[in-house]
């Protein structure tokens, strides 16, 4: 619709609340992008949803709230504004054991593919999201998929590189790289990456907390 904004944005994430505030108040500010929707594995963002998407500014006259039905229940809600901006959160649950089976992963990614597919994105932003997607998928969201990783990449790939780099694995590569995503693992040409440097770790905050806490806290 005419005075809408541009790009659709799909973040898909776990827990990511934080991302996409900064994309709301970014499209609020400057108007070049929509947050569409906010695909998670679980419903632990349930009951700050609503006084987040508040924060859109074309969302607070909000006209409804449709619930979004599959053959196990409701899985979340497509919102409607009298201004015709749209967004949709949804969960996409996902046995943690099993992913490491191709037909399990398939059919997931198969899955999420359609539920992307219902937002209409232009552009799919990926931000702890713990699995690694089909080729299927990516295949078909080929360019659109960005991904931002905690690391200077090449470097650093795969699990929990904080931690690692934390650890003493590489540490002059923590920070994060934001790139787009194609079928190698955190592959893909670099769009932006910024080198973070570790904070000192306090030795008197270790003994307090014990090493255990203390690293997860870190991380």
């Amino acid at each position: 619709q005419e005075g809408l904004p541009g790009k659709r944005i799909l973040l898909i994430g776990d827990r990511e609340l934080l991302n996409l505030q900064a994309l709301i108040d970014h499209s609020n500010d400057v108007g070049e992008i929509q947050p569409v929707g906010l695909i998670v594995p679980g419903g632990e963002l349930d009951l700050d949803i609503i006084p987040t998407l508040d924060r859109l500014k074309d969302m607070r006259r909000a006209g409804s709230a449709i619930p979004i039905e599959e053959e196990s229940g409701a899985t979340g809600f497509h919102f409607q504004s009298d201004r015709g901006v749209d967004f949709t959160f949804e969960h996409a649950p996902y046995d943690g054991k099993r992913l490491k089976e191709d037909d399990y992963r398939k059919k997931y990614c198969g899955d999420l593919t359609q539920k992307a597919k219902n937002t209409k994105p232009d552009v799919i932003f990926l931000s702890n999201f713990k699995v690694v997607l089909h080729p299927d998928f990516v295949k078909t969201f080929e360019g659109k998929i960005v991904n931002v990783h905690p690391s200077v990449l090449p470097h650093l790939k795969g699990y929990r590189p904080e931690s690692r780099a934390d650890q003493g694995e590489s540490p002059e590569n923590s920070g994060y790289t934001m790139h787009l995503v194609d079928t190698d693992l955190d592959g893909g040409p670099t769009l932006f990456q910024q080198h973070v440097p570790l904070e000192a770790r306090n030795s008197d905050e270790e003994s307090r907390l014990g090493t255990s806490e203390y690293n997860k806290r870190r991380e």
